[in-house]
């Protein structure tokens, strides 16, 4: 009986260490993603921001005042959405494109 005891203890606590392992890589590449999804984001606003400061350095007031009526305070934001859906569509084609390519070289 205690052989069959250690025998289930030691099948047990291998599974458990299995699953913890599997769950840590998980999580890592989790927390891998979100931060470097969050790292492009900030770097695209970082240079949208200096881009359209320089424009609007180099920009006579006679046009900058007209132009400040047409262009909406958010301007960095909105581009920046636009320009991070277009990436992340770019993305999801590619990744798709490349799991059915390996879905179908396998058939």
């Amino acid at each position: 009986m205690p052989a069959l005891a250690l025998f289930l203890g030691n099948l047990f606590s291998g599974l458990l260490a299995q699953l913890g392992t599997f769950a840590t890589k998980r999580a890592a590449g989790a927390v891998l993603t979100v931060g470097l999804a969050a790292g492009a984001a900030v770097s695209c606003w970082a240079v949208l921001s200096v881009l359209i400061s320089g424009i609007s350095m180099t920009v006579p007031s006679e046009v900058a005042i007209p132009a400040s009526w047409i262009v909406p305070g958010n301007f960095v934001a909105c581009v920046q959405t636009i320009v991070s859906a277009e990436v992340a569509i770019a993305a999801y084609r590619w990744t798709r494109s490349v799991a059915l390519g390996a879905v179908s070289s396998a058939q």
